[in-house]
Protein backbone atom coordinates (compact mmCIF):
# COMPACT_ATOMS: atom_id res chain seq x y z
CA UNK A 1 0.00 0.00 0.00
CA UNK A 2 2.99 2.09 0.43
CA UNK A 3 4.68 1.60 -2.88
CA UNK A 4 1.25 2.34 -4.36
CA UNK A 5 0.78 5.41 -1.92
CA UNK A 6 4.26 6.96 -3.25
CA UNK A 7 3.99 6.29 -6.68
CA UNK A 8 0.52 7.70 -6.74
CA UNK A 9 1.32 10.84 -5.34
CA UNK A 10 4.56 11.10 -7.68
CA UNK A 11 2.07 11.04 -10.53
CA UNK A 12 -0.14 13.77 -9.36
CA UNK A 13 2.17 16.18 -8.69
CA UNK A 14 4.30 15.71 -11.96
CA UNK A 15 0.66 16.23 -13.97
CA UNK A 16 -0.05 19.38 -11.41
CA UNK A 17 3.77 20.60 -12.79
CA UNK A 18 2.69 20.03 -16.50
CA UNK A 19 -0.23 21.82 -16.34
CA UNK A 20 1.31 24.81 -14.82
CA UNK A 21 3.87 24.97 -17.33
CA UNK A 22 1.22 24.78 -20.14
CA UNK A 23 -1.16 27.35 -18.53
CA UNK A 24 2.23 29.79 -18.35
CA UNK A 25 2.96 28.99 -21.96
CA UNK A 26 -0.49 29.95 -23.06
CA UNK A 27 -0.91 33.13 -20.17
CA UNK A 28 2.31 34.61 -21.77
CA UNK A 29 0.87 33.88 -25.18
CA UNK A 30 -1.88 36.15 -24.96
CA UNK A 31 -0.80 38.57 -21.79
CA UNK A 32 1.33 41.84 -23.44
CA UNK A 33 3.12 44.20 -21.58
CA UNK A 34 1.28 47.57 -21.68
CA UNK A 35 4.10 49.60 -22.41
CA UNK A 36 6.70 47.99 -24.83
CA UNK A 37 9.37 50.39 -24.24
CA UNK A 38 11.93 48.42 -23.09
CA UNK A 39 13.71 45.03 -24.02
CA UNK A 40 11.10 43.19 -25.16
CA UNK A 41 9.57 45.93 -27.73
CA UNK A 42 11.23 44.18 -30.85
CA UNK A 43 8.78 41.19 -29.98
CA UNK A 44 5.95 43.49 -29.72
CA UNK A 45 6.02 45.79 -32.49
CA UNK A 46 2.58 46.48 -34.20
CA UNK A 47 2.29 45.08 -37.86
CA UNK A 48 1.94 47.30 -40.58
CA UNK A 49 -1.78 46.67 -40.83
CA UNK A 50 -2.72 47.54 -37.34
CA UNK A 51 -0.83 50.65 -37.58
CA UNK A 52 -2.51 51.78 -40.45
CA UNK A 53 -6.39 50.87 -38.72
CA UNK A 54 -4.87 52.15 -35.81
CA UNK A 55 -4.15 55.62 -37.99
CA UNK A 56 -7.49 55.05 -39.60
CA UNK A 57 -9.31 55.06 -36.45
CA UNK A 58 -7.77 58.32 -34.86
CA UNK A 59 -8.11 60.34 -38.41
CA UNK A 60 -11.50 58.86 -39.62
CA UNK A 61 -12.31 56.22 -42.77
CA UNK A 62 -11.04 59.30 -44.97
CA UNK A 63 -9.53 57.16 -47.49
CA UNK A 64 -7.71 58.44 -50.41
CA UNK A 65 -6.47 56.49 -53.64
CA UNK A 66 -3.08 57.37 -53.98
CA UNK A 67 -2.26 57.71 -50.54
CA UNK A 68 0.88 55.71 -49.81
CA UNK A 69 1.00 52.66 -47.49
CA UNK A 70 1.78 53.62 -44.33
CA UNK A 71 5.48 51.59 -43.56
CA UNK A 72 5.88 50.64 -39.90
CA UNK A 73 10.09 49.72 -40.99
CA UNK A 74 10.93 53.47 -39.39
CA UNK A 75 9.73 52.47 -35.98
CA UNK A 76 11.22 48.81 -35.90
CA UNK A 77 14.18 49.59 -33.42
CA UNK A 78 14.15 50.25 -29.66
CA UNK A 79 12.66 53.55 -28.29
CA UNK A 80 14.75 54.42 -25.58
CA UNK A 81 14.54 57.15 -22.51
CA UNK A 82 17.04 59.06 -22.24
CA UNK A 83 18.30 59.59 -18.37
CA UNK A 84 18.49 63.09 -18.49
CA UNK A 85 14.88 63.39 -19.06
CA UNK A 86 11.77 63.23 -16.54
CA UNK A 87 8.99 63.61 -17.94
CA UNK A 88 7.22 63.78 -21.66
CA UNK A 89 5.56 67.28 -23.25
CA UNK A 90 2.54 67.27 -26.01
CA UNK A 91 5.00 67.90 -29.06
CA UNK A 92 2.00 70.43 -29.69
CA UNK A 93 2.69 72.43 -26.87
CA UNK A 94 6.65 71.93 -26.86
CA UNK A 95 6.89 73.04 -30.74
CA UNK A 96 3.85 75.76 -30.89
CA UNK A 97 5.04 78.58 -33.09
CA UNK A 98 7.18 81.57 -31.31
CA UNK A 99 7.29 83.81 -34.99
CA UNK A 100 5.38 83.79 -37.98
CA UNK A 101 8.62 82.21 -39.94
CA UNK A 102 7.64 78.95 -37.58
CA UNK A 103 3.77 78.98 -38.66
CA UNK A 104 2.54 76.42 -40.67
CA UNK A 105 0.18 78.74 -42.58
CA UNK A 106 0.62 80.08 -46.57
CA UNK A 107 2.30 83.22 -46.28
CA UNK A 108 -0.32 85.19 -48.12
CA UNK A 109 -2.60 84.48 -45.13
CA UNK A 110 -0.27 85.45 -42.70
CA UNK A 111 0.22 88.44 -44.68
CA UNK A 112 -3.37 89.24 -45.31
CA UNK A 113 -4.03 88.86 -41.31
CA UNK A 114 -1.13 90.94 -39.93
CA UNK A 115 -2.31 93.84 -42.64
CA UNK A 116 -5.57 93.91 -40.78
CA UNK A 117 -4.10 94.02 -37.68
CA UNK A 118 -1.49 97.18 -38.79
CA UNK A 119 -4.49 98.68 -39.99
CA UNK A 120 -6.81 98.56 -37.20
CA UNK A 121 -4.65 98.25 -34.19
CA UNK A 122 -5.05 102.31 -33.79
CA UNK A 123 -8.03 102.76 -31.66
CA UNK A 124 -10.54 103.28 -34.74
CA UNK A 125 -14.11 104.22 -35.12
CA UNK A 126 -16.31 102.46 -35.78
CA UNK A 127 -14.46 99.42 -33.86
CA UNK A 128 -13.35 97.11 -36.52
CA UNK A 129 -14.91 93.56 -36.85
CA UNK A 130 -13.02 90.33 -38.42
CA UNK A 131 -13.98 86.83 -38.65
CA UNK A 132 -11.58 84.49 -38.94
CA UNK A 133 -12.94 80.72 -40.05
CA UNK A 134 -10.89 77.72 -41.62
CA UNK A 135 -11.02 73.82 -40.33
CA UNK A 136 -10.22 72.80 -37.16
CA UNK A 137 -6.45 72.91 -36.52
CA UNK A 138 -5.19 74.54 -39.16
CA UNK A 139 -3.62 77.48 -37.03
CA UNK A 140 -5.94 80.28 -36.42
CA UNK A 141 -5.42 81.25 -32.82
CA UNK A 142 -2.15 80.93 -32.92
CA UNK A 143 -1.18 82.88 -35.98
CA UNK A 144 -3.55 85.33 -34.41
CA UNK A 145 -1.83 85.42 -30.84
CA UNK A 146 1.83 85.12 -32.29
CA UNK A 147 0.86 88.23 -34.79
CA UNK A 148 -0.16 89.98 -31.65
CA UNK A 149 2.82 89.25 -29.93
CA UNK A 150 4.75 90.35 -32.65
CA UNK A 151 2.59 93.83 -32.63
CA UNK A 152 3.26 94.29 -28.90
CA UNK A 153 -1.15 93.50 -28.57
CA UNK A 154 -2.58 92.58 -25.41
CA UNK A 155 -5.55 89.73 -26.64
CA UNK A 156 -9.03 89.87 -24.07
CA UNK A 157 -10.11 86.77 -24.45
CA UNK A 158 -13.41 85.79 -23.80
CA UNK A 159 -14.23 81.68 -22.47
CA UNK A 160 -17.96 80.47 -21.37
CA UNK A 161 -18.06 80.46 -17.59
CA UNK A 162 -19.41 77.42 -15.79
CA UNK A 163 -22.51 78.94 -14.16
CA UNK A 164 -25.49 77.38 -11.96
CA UNK A 165 -28.03 78.26 -14.01
CA UNK A 166 -29.96 76.00 -16.30
CA UNK A 167 -31.20 78.59 -18.29
CA UNK A 168 -28.92 80.47 -20.06
CA UNK A 169 -30.85 83.64 -20.69
CA UNK A 170 -32.34 83.68 -17.51
CA UNK A 171 -30.59 84.95 -13.63
CA UNK A 172 -30.99 82.51 -10.80
CA UNK A 173 -31.14 83.37 -7.14
CA UNK A 174 -29.13 81.78 -4.61
CA UNK A 175 -30.69 80.38 -1.94
CA UNK A 176 -27.38 80.73 0.22
CA UNK A 177 -26.89 84.13 0.40
CA UNK A 178 -28.77 85.99 -1.75
CA UNK A 179 -26.65 86.45 -4.35
CA UNK A 180 -27.24 86.39 -8.01
CA UNK A 181 -25.90 83.93 -10.83
CA UNK A 182 -25.91 86.04 -14.10
CA UNK A 183 -27.17 84.31 -17.40
CA UNK A 184 -23.81 83.99 -20.02
CA UNK A 185 -25.58 85.96 -22.56
CA UNK A 186 -25.74 89.21 -19.69
CA UNK A 187 -22.08 87.92 -18.25
CA UNK A 188 -20.40 87.99 -22.16
CA UNK A 189 -22.41 91.21 -22.46
CA UNK A 190 -20.46 92.69 -19.69
CA UNK A 191 -16.94 91.39 -20.46
CA UNK A 192 -17.59 92.68 -24.44
CA UNK A 193 -17.84 95.87 -23.29
CA UNK A 194 -15.52 96.12 -20.38
CA UNK A 195 -12.45 94.79 -22.24
CA UNK A 196 -12.79 97.42 -24.97
CA UNK A 197 -12.13 99.91 -21.77
CA UNK A 198 -9.89 97.99 -18.95
CA UNK A 199 -6.94 95.77 -19.79
CA UNK A 200 -6.61 92.22 -18.14
CA UNK A 201 -5.01 92.89 -14.84
CA UNK A 202 -1.23 91.74 -14.46
CA UNK A 203 -0.92 89.66 -11.56
CA UNK A 204 2.70 87.64 -12.36
CA UNK A 205 3.91 90.45 -13.94
CA UNK A 206 3.65 89.62 -17.59
CA UNK A 207 3.99 91.20 -20.25
CA UNK A 208 2.05 94.62 -20.70
CA UNK A 209 0.91 96.19 -23.94
CA UNK A 210 -1.17 99.43 -25.07
CA UNK A 211 -2.77 98.04 -27.87
CA UNK A 212 -5.25 95.36 -27.39
CA UNK A 213 -7.98 93.17 -29.24
CA UNK A 214 -10.65 91.35 -28.31
CA UNK A 215 -10.72 87.48 -29.05
CA UNK A 216 -14.52 85.20 -29.21
CA UNK A 217 -13.91 81.54 -29.95
CA UNK A 218 -15.90 80.29 -27.23
CA UNK A 219 -19.77 81.01 -27.35
CA UNK A 220 -23.09 81.01 -25.26
CA UNK A 221 -25.42 78.61 -26.30
CA UNK A 222 -28.11 80.77 -26.34
CA UNK A 223 -26.17 82.77 -29.24
CA UNK A 224 -27.47 79.41 -31.46
CA UNK A 225 -30.72 79.63 -30.22
CA UNK A 226 -31.35 82.95 -30.71
CA UNK A 227 -27.93 84.94 -33.22
CA UNK A 228 -30.19 88.24 -33.18
CA UNK A 229 -28.99 88.33 -29.25
CA UNK A 230 -24.97 87.93 -30.58
CA UNK A 231 -25.64 90.77 -33.38
CA UNK A 232 -27.26 93.47 -30.65
CA UNK A 233 -24.08 93.26 -28.61
CA UNK A 234 -21.60 93.46 -31.79
CA UNK A 235 -23.66 96.10 -32.72
CA UNK A 236 -23.46 97.84 -29.77
CA UNK A 237 -19.78 97.22 -29.09
CA UNK A 238 -18.75 98.69 -32.38
CA UNK A 239 -20.90 101.77 -31.62
CA UNK A 240 -18.94 102.50 -27.97
CA UNK A 241 -15.47 100.82 -28.77
CA UNK A 242 -12.18 101.14 -30.40
CA UNK A 243 -9.89 98.39 -29.91
CA UNK A 244 -10.51 95.41 -33.08
CA UNK A 245 -13.21 92.30 -31.96
CA UNK A 246 -11.83 89.25 -33.48
CA UNK A 247 -14.66 85.96 -33.86
CA UNK A 248 -12.95 82.83 -34.45
CA UNK A 249 -15.25 79.74 -35.95
CA UNK A 250 -14.06 76.38 -37.10
CA UNK A 251 -15.56 74.54 -39.98
CA UNK A 252 -17.58 72.25 -39.02
CA UNK A 253 -17.44 68.56 -40.33
CA UNK A 254 -20.94 67.74 -39.77
CA UNK A 255 -22.43 69.98 -42.74
CA UNK A 256 -23.91 72.73 -40.05
CA UNK A 257 -21.95 76.22 -40.41
CA UNK A 258 -21.72 78.04 -37.47
CA UNK A 259 -20.59 80.74 -39.50
CA UNK A 260 -23.58 81.05 -41.70
CA UNK A 261 -26.03 80.71 -38.72
CA UNK A 262 -24.12 83.20 -36.37
CA UNK A 263 -22.60 85.39 -39.07
CA UNK A 264 -25.00 85.57 -41.89
CA UNK A 265 -23.77 87.78 -44.87
CA UNK A 266 -26.24 90.42 -44.96
CA UNK A 267 -25.26 91.13 -41.45
CA UNK A 268 -21.42 91.29 -42.51
CA UNK A 269 -22.16 93.39 -45.20
CA UNK A 270 -24.14 95.76 -43.20
CA UNK A 271 -21.10 96.27 -40.74
CA UNK A 272 -18.82 95.93 -42.55
CA UNK A 273 -17.24 92.89 -40.56
CA UNK A 274 -13.65 91.69 -42.69
CA UNK A 275 -13.41 88.11 -43.63
CA UNK A 276 -10.35 86.07 -43.72
CA UNK A 277 -10.70 82.58 -44.26
CA UNK A 278 -7.76 80.19 -43.55
CA UNK A 279 -7.51 76.95 -46.08
CA UNK A 280 -6.10 73.39 -44.72
CA UNK A 281 -2.46 73.34 -44.57
CA UNK A 282 -0.35 72.48 -47.53
CA UNK A 283 0.89 68.76 -47.77
CA UNK A 284 4.33 70.53 -48.47
CA UNK A 285 4.45 72.69 -45.60
CA UNK A 286 3.15 69.97 -43.22
CA UNK A 287 5.87 67.20 -44.24
CA UNK A 288 8.59 69.53 -43.44
CA UNK A 289 6.78 70.56 -40.03
CA UNK A 290 6.72 66.67 -38.95
CA UNK A 291 9.93 66.33 -40.36
CA UNK A 292 11.89 69.03 -38.42
CA UNK A 293 9.89 67.78 -35.40
CA UNK A 294 10.92 64.39 -35.38
CA UNK A 295 14.33 64.75 -35.93
CA UNK A 296 14.68 67.53 -33.60
CA UNK A 297 12.90 65.06 -30.82
CA UNK A 298 15.01 61.77 -32.46
CA UNK A 299 18.22 64.25 -31.39
CA UNK A 300 16.94 65.75 -27.75
CA UNK A 301 14.00 64.79 -26.66
CA UNK A 302 13.33 62.30 -24.09
CA UNK A 303 13.18 59.38 -26.06
CA UNK A 304 16.09 58.02 -28.54
CA UNK A 305 14.40 56.63 -32.01
CA UNK A 306 14.57 55.99 -35.34
CA UNK A 307 13.43 59.18 -37.56
CA UNK A 308 10.55 58.01 -40.01
CA UNK A 309 11.12 57.77 -43.23
CA UNK A 310 9.15 59.98 -46.05
CA UNK A 311 6.56 57.79 -47.23
CA UNK A 312 5.81 57.41 -43.46
CA UNK A 313 5.56 61.41 -42.90
CA UNK A 314 3.93 61.93 -46.16
CA UNK A 315 1.23 59.31 -45.07
CA UNK A 316 0.80 61.08 -41.73
CA UNK A 317 0.31 64.61 -43.50
CA UNK A 318 -2.15 62.99 -45.94
CA UNK A 319 -4.03 61.23 -43.44
CA UNK A 320 -4.73 64.50 -41.37
CA UNK A 321 -6.34 66.34 -44.04
CA UNK A 322 -4.31 69.75 -42.92
CA UNK A 323 -5.06 69.62 -39.63
CA UNK A 324 -1.52 70.67 -37.90
CA UNK A 325 -2.29 69.98 -34.38
CA UNK A 326 -3.87 66.30 -35.40
CA UNK A 327 -0.65 65.67 -37.61
CA UNK A 328 1.60 66.37 -35.20
CA UNK A 329 -0.31 63.98 -32.26
CA UNK A 330 -0.07 61.55 -34.42
CA UNK A 331 3.32 61.95 -35.23
CA UNK A 332 4.52 61.81 -31.42
CA UNK A 333 1.99 58.67 -30.45
CA UNK A 334 3.62 56.68 -33.78
CA UNK A 335 7.30 57.61 -32.48
CA UNK A 336 6.76 56.86 -29.42
CA UNK A 337 4.29 54.68 -29.61
CA UNK A 338 2.18 55.82 -27.15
Amino acid sequence: MSNFSAKHQLSVRKNSIQTSIIGTQKMTKWVTPAFDIGENSANNQPTPKSQKRNLSSAFGNHQNINEPEFNNSAFQSQVVKRSHVDNILMWTDKYSPSSQYDLAVHKKKIQELETWLKNNLSGKKPAPVLLLTGPAGVGKTTALRVLAKELKCQIQEWVNPITATFNPDSTMISHSGGSSYQSQKNLFHDFILRANKYGSLDIFGGDHYEKKLVLVEDYPNIFFWNPSTLHEIVRKYMATGSSPLVFIISDSTHGNSNEKLLFPKDFQDDLSIEHISFNPVALTILIKVLTRIATQESMKGPYNFAVPSKMTLKSLAMSSNGDVRGAINALQFACLKV
